[in-house]
């Protein structure tokens, strides 16, 4: 995984979450929202049998650590094959996480509205459909 990397990859993950969880303290919130954007993601790369573990750990992390934080955890622009790490994670996920979860192909009619939902158009990348510029 990650050209023999994963634990770079696994200390990464944990600093990630450990810096939205103190974001959110930060801002006096309780939520936050994940927006990933899969462009670009490599199939036969990411969903190796090498790599699987690697998205269950950063999705057990999570839950052990950090359970219902997310408000949203959302995936656009996501391959057809997305559902393979899907259901590897799935299981290790919590109700709360698993309502949170929302994954879009990369169809703006399909995601934008959702987007929209949760921020205003100014929020938004113009690569999603919004107006800001970086």
């Amino acid at each position: 995984m990650i050209a023999g990397k994963r634990k770079i990859m696994e200390r990464y993950c944990a600093y990630f979450h450990e810096t939205m969880f103190q974001m959110t303290l930060k801002l006096n919130e309780t939520k936050w929202i994940f927006l990933m954007d899969a462009n670009g993601l490599n199939i036969k790369q990411h969903t190796c049998l090498a790599c699987l573990p690697f998205y269950l750990d950063f999705t057990v992390t999570y839950e052990r650590n950090y359970p219902n934080t997310a408000e949203h955890i959302i995936t656009i622009n996501a391959p057809r094959l997305w559902g393979v790490i899907l259901q590897v994670i799935r299981p290790a996920l919590s109700v709360g996480s698993r309502k949170a979860l929302k994954v879009f192909d990369s169809n703006k009619a399909d995601y934008l509205p959702f987007l929209l939902e949760l921020f205003e158009r100014n929020q938004i990348h113009r690569a999603f459909g919004g107006t800001r510029q970086n």
